[in-house]
């Protein structure tokens, strides 16, 4: 009987010991595959969202460049034309101006050196 009794309690060690180690193993490996899991999730989001804004981005530049090749429009082309038309009579104004502007400026200066007047 203390044979048998010696082998059961040996049966329980040996029992006790894989039990133990098989918790460890479960205590070490279990963070792991959550962590795994994880990385996965967030890659897969990740690359879900990179996809999309690829997308995004590809339809901007189409928009992008399809308006630069554009012509103006109707209502804008004829905007810019009266713009146009206004600067260019600005122009012919303020070359009279400034040659009114020598002339009288010429005068003034005759008159002072026929007078002798000190004008500044």
């Amino acid at each position: 009987m203390a044979g048998s009794e010696s082998t059961t309690k040996n049966h329980a060690l040996i029992t006790n010991g894989k039990l133990e180690l098989l918790l460890k193993v479960v205590f070490w490996v279990v963070p792991f595959i959550f962590a795994a899991g994880v990385w996965y999730s967030s890659s897969t989001a990740t690359s879900a969202a990179v996809s999309k804004n690829e997308k995004s981005i590809e339809r901007l530049s189409d928009d992008w460049m399809s308006h630069t090749r554009a012509v103006a429009h109707p209502v804008t082309k004829t905007k810019l034309d009266v713009i146009e038309q206004d600067v260019m009579e600005i122009k012919v104004e303020q070359k009279a101006i400034r040659a009114e502007q020598t002339r009288s400026s010429i005068n003034l200066s005759a008159i002072c050196q026929a007078t002798g007047a000190d004008c500044r």
